[in-house]
């Protein structure tokens, strides 16, 4: 983002300004992940991103409208903002602990399997933190509601971390044709109906804090479902390099970071004969880097591993 302002006319710094502030105004989250975040780590599952660094701390910080206790509610509730209080505190250290245990576990090259088993993990998390809600409102189990609410937020995060691509020397991107809004797709329809029809029988039965805060749940959701979905049906993808900004896509070679071309041979068999493959292509399963040259990705913030001090 703010390679724009090296623009050398005063329009390019005129419309910099102007798009950063009001970013800053409406959406303060996006710009600061826009700014901190290198251009890559947040592409190509641009909205994903935008969404889980969004209903995060939109999450963490409205547990006091969702989970307010009532008359009906059990004594031990009170119990439940003690626990966020605790979690409010430990929560950066722990994660910042558990991210920097789990890098040293994540391949440098991002692979599939991570991407799609990330994005299940996000889609479960969303769909137990929306029970929860539920469970709380109808007087059921509300202490253990609360609290499973709390550690699913952080399962969320975790498997955000699997699917991301920090940390990693090429990332995966999917070609244009296979992404979910590349077009009119069905299965992004259908995601999206049954979306909307959950959120309207939500909003019968919940109040307005509550119903809010599942709607922002399940248009999370239904972001992550459409990318595991073009992910797992996906026949190829691409090994991309990391940029910093979006004006070296073009710039530097080679051209939009492009390394090399995947195929999955069980999707590809499917449809082609695996013996004509084009030679520019390798499968998933023989998938051969040595003779692609690549550079080590050193992102703006890195989590220091055990090996790296």
């Amino acid at each position: 983002m703010f390679d724009t302002f090296h623009s050398k006319t005063l329009i390019g710094k005129i419309w910099f300004i102007l798009q950063f502030t009001l970013k800053m105004t409406f959406v303060p989250i996006w710009a600061i992940i826009e700014y901190l975040a290198p251009y890559t780590n947040t592409r190509p599952f641009y909205l994903t991103h935008q969404l889980f660094w969004h209903i995060l701390p939109f999450s963490f910080m409205f547990f006091f409208y969702i989970f307010c206790p009532s008359e009906n509610s059990s004594p031990n509730v009170k119990y439940l903002f003690i626990i966020w209080g605790l979690f409010a505190f430990f929560y950066p250290f722990v994660a910042l602990e558990v991210f920097r245990i789990l890098t040293k576990y994540k391949p440098v090259v991002q692979k599939m399997i991570h991407v799609i088993l990330g994005l299940f993990g996000m889609i479960v998390s969303i769909w137990i933190m929306i029970l929860c809600v539920i469970s709380w409102q109808f007087g059921f189990f509300q202490m253990a509601s609360g609290f499973t609410f709390l550690i699913f937020l952080c399962c969320m995060a975790i498997s955000y971390f699997f699917f991301s691509s920090c940390r990693t020397n090429l990332y995966i991107c999917l070609p244009s044709e296979n992404r979910p809004f590349s077009g009119v797709k069905s299965y992004v329809i259908l995601f999206g109906i049954f979306h909307i029809l959950v959120a309207v029988g939500i909003s019968f039965l919940l109040k307005i804090w509550p119903a809010c805060v599942c709607g922002a749940l399940l248009t999370c959701s239904f972001m992550y479902c459409v990318d595991a979905y073009s992910c797992f049906f996906t026949d190829s993808y691409i090994l991309c390099e990391h940029r910093e900004t979006q004006s070296e896509m073009k710039k530097k070679l080679p051209i939009d970071g492009i390394i090399q071309h995947v195929v999955i041979r069980e999707m590809y068999s499917k449809k082609k004969n695996p013996e004509e493959l084009p030679e520019e292509y390798q499968f998933d399963d023989e998938l051969n880097l040595e003779e692609r040259w690549y550079k080590e990705f050193s992102p703006f913030i890195v989590w220091k591993c055990q090996e790296d001090i």
